[in-house]
C-alpha cells in the first residue's frame, strides 16, 4: 500500500502538536524515560557554575564523577562551564574564579565548588539542591586513616570553631560551619559575603577598627571592587582573641553566619577524597563502630597487647 506523502505530513504536524502539549509532553517523558523539556522549562532551570580550583590538574576520578555528576543532574540544573584554575594558594584561586564568572557576565544563580581531588555520587548536586539552602556542602573528610569530618561547631562564648560531635547521627541536613571541598553556595549567599568583606564588618565587630577608619578602609575596597571584581570572598580571618587564625573555608562560613545566612551539611551526601583511595565519611563511621565494639567486648587497645621481648 502506497502512503500518500500529504497524509504522512498531516499526521507528523498531528504528532507535533500533540507533543507540544503538556500531557503530551509527559507522555513522551514517561515512554521514553528520557528528561525531555521545552525551550522554556530548559531555560527556567537554576543556572550553577561549576568551579574547581586546581592545585595541579583534576584527578582522573574526579574528571570521571564530573561527568558522572552532570548526568546525574539533567533535568535539574542548567551548567555554566568556567576552566579550572590552578594554584598553590587555594584561596586566592577561589577569589579569581568568581571574579572570572563575574567578569564572564555569564548568568548564574550559584556556585557549586569542588576540590580537584573529590569523587562525589552522580545524584550529590540533586540532593544540595534540592534543600533550597543558600550554603549547603556534602560531607567531604580529610585524608588520613581514620578521616575526619570537614565539617565544625561554632562556640561564640569563645569565638572558636571546634570539630563537630557528630557519630552517624543525627544523618540528614545539620547546620554546620563546613569545608569547601563539595559546596553549594547560591548567589545571594555570594553577594552577601562580599558585602561583609566590603563594609569591613568583621573589622569594625571583632577586630576594634574605629568606625572612621573603616569608612575609608571600605571605600578603598568598594573601588578596588569596581575595577577587578574581586571582594575577597575567601580570607584567613584572625581570630579577635589573638588564638591564630581561621582556614579561608571556615572564614567565609563565619562571614555568612554574621550576614545571617546558615552554611549547612548534608551528611547523606558522602563525596571521597583521593588519596590512596577515595577517602569518605563511611571510613571515618566504621573507625567509630570498630571503638564501640571494642569497647562492649573489652578488647584491650593493640599497644596493651603488645609484647616487648628483652
Amino acid at each position: 500500500m502506497e502512503i500518500n506523502r500529504f497524509d504522512l505530513e498531516n499526521e507528523r504536524k498531528k504528532v507535533r502538536s500533540i507533543l507540544r502539549t503538556p500531557e503530551g509532553l509527559e507522555a513522551l517523558r514517561l515512554e521514553t524515560g528520557l528528561p525531555i523539556f521545552t525551550q522554556q522549562e530548559h531555560d527556567a532551570l537554576p543556572k550553577v557554575a561549576v568551579l574547581v580550583p586546581c592545585h595541579q590538574q583534576l584527578q582522573p576520578e574526579t574528571a570521571e564523577a564530573v561527568l558522572a555528576l552532570r548526568r546525574g543532574s539533567q533535568g535539574i540544573c542548567n551548567f555554566v562551564d568556567l576552566p579550572s584554575l590552578g594554584s598553590s594558594v587555594v584561596h586566592w584561586v577561589r577569589n579569581d574564579l568568581w571574579k572570572m564568572l563575574l567578569n564572564s557576565k555569564k548568568e548564574y544563580d550559584g556556585t557549586l565548588w569542588m576540590d580537584d581531588d573529590i569523587v562525589p555520587q552522580a545524584d550529590s548536586l540533586v540532593r544540595l539542591l534540592s534543600h533550597g539552602k543558600d550554603i549547603v556542602a556534602g560531607a567531604c573528610t580529610t585524608r588520613q586513616d581514620p578521616p575526619k569530618p570537614n565539617f565544625r561547631d561554632f562556640r561564640r562564648e569563645d569565638f572558636k570553631f571546634y570539630d563537630a560531635d557528630w557519630k552517624g547521627e543525627p544523618d540528614g541536613l545539620l547546620e554546620k560551619a563546613v569545608g569547601t571541598g563539595f559546596m553549594w553556595v547560591s548567589k545571594h549567599a555570594q553577594e552577601a559575603v562580599a558585602e561583609y568583606y566590603l563594609s569591613c564588618k568583621y573589622e569594625v565587630d571583632h577586630c576594634g577598627m574605629s568606625l572612621e577608619h573603616a569608612k575609608k578602609v571600605s571605600a578603598g575596597r568598594r573601588e578596588s571592587f569596581k575595577r577587578t571584581n574581586n571582594a575577597w570572598w575567601f580570607r584567613f580571618l584572625p581570630q579577635p582573641h589573638g588564638d591564630g587564625e581561621f582556614g579561608e573555608d571556615i572564614s567565609f562560613c563565619l562571614a555568612a553566619m554574621e550576614m545571617g545566612i546558615q552554611p549547612y551539611v548534608d551528611t547523606t551526601v558522602r563525596p571521597g577524597h583521593v588519596g590512596r583511595y577515595p577517602y569518605s565519611i563511611n571510613d571515618y563511621l566504621a573507625q567509630y563502630d570498630e571503638k564501640q565494639r571494642m569497647v562492649e567486648f573489652n578488647v584491650p587497645k593493640v599497644e596493651e597487647r603488645m609484647v616487648v621481648l628483652a
